[in-house]
Order: structure tokens, then C-alpha cells, then sequence
């Protein structure tokens, strides 16, 4: 289910992140989205990708899967991530890999957006992710 909630505070400050895949577990296994993305209400939708803490020049601490403004849900945060460090120019930035789920049976059928959350390693502020994915839950 949801997160355990922003402990700290949401800054509005945006930092650079990006969705890479999307994807559902089925009994085949790993299930890839491309295009639209559809879920059926009450699966679980899988993200990954990494969000850094540019301000502060490095990976964030933590990450959270935020959807519609309101919903958290919880990431695993620090994967390396060798080409994120070579395009920032820093080895800081190296851990910044995320995965995490969005457990649909709380939603309402309809359009939703999940952003994520990376929590800043020296004031502990959480800082909004600058990607953003739309998906429907049918």
C-alpha cells in the first residue's frame, strides 16, 4: 500500500529524473508496457529509472513513487548508475537507480500521473522528479 508518508518536507524545487521502464509481473514473468500504459485495477505497475539531487550535486537518500499529488508509495533507491555519473560529470551522482510499484487497488479507474520523490542527502527536503508518467487504470 502507500508509503509511510513525507517525512520531511516536499520542497517544489524540481530535479532531474527519468522513467525508463514500466512494466507488470504476470506468471510469464517480467511484462514490459511501451505506448499507452493500461492497467487493470487492482495489478500492481512496476517503474524504474533514477532521480538525482542536483541541487546538491549527488544522488538523493531516498525515493518515493508519487501519484496524482497525493499517494505515495515506496521505491528502492540507490541502484549505481554508471551513465547517470558520466552525464552529471560526478561520481555523487552514481546511486541514484530506482525501482518501485504502484499498487493499483486504491485508484479509481480513469487517468493518473506518478512523479518521483528524491529525498535530498543534506537537508533531507524532498524534491519533485522532472518526468512524469500518465497511465489509465481500467
Amino acid at each position: 500500500g502507500p508509503g509511510g508518508g513525507v517525512r520531511g518536507t516536499l520542497t517544489t524545487q524540481a530535479t532531474p529524473a527519468k522513467f525508463e521502464r514500466i512494466f507488470q509481473i504476470g506468471p510469464a514473468g517480467i511484462e514490459p508496457l511501451l505506448g499507452a500504459v493500461r492497467v487493470e485495477r487492482g495489478r500492481s505497475l512496476y517503474f524504474s529509472g533514477w532521480a538525482v539531487d542536483e541541487p546538491n550535486g549527488g544522488a538523493g537518500i531516498d525515493a518515493l513513487l508519487l501519484v496524482d499529488d497525493a499517494l505515495l508509495f515506496d521505491a528502492s533507491y540507490g541502484a549505481p548508475r554508471a551513465d547517470v555519473a558520466e552525464r552529471f560529470g560526478s561520481a555523487r551522482f552514481l546511486a541514484c537507480g530506482f525501482v518501485g510499484a504502484i499498487a493499483t487497488d486504491e485508484l479509481e479507474p480513469g487517468a493518473h500521473v506518478v512523479r518521483c520523490l528524491v529525498r535530498s542527502s543534506t537537508d533531507a527536503a524532498w524534491r519533485v522528479g522532472s518526468d512524469r508518467v500518465e497511465f489509465d487504470v481500467i
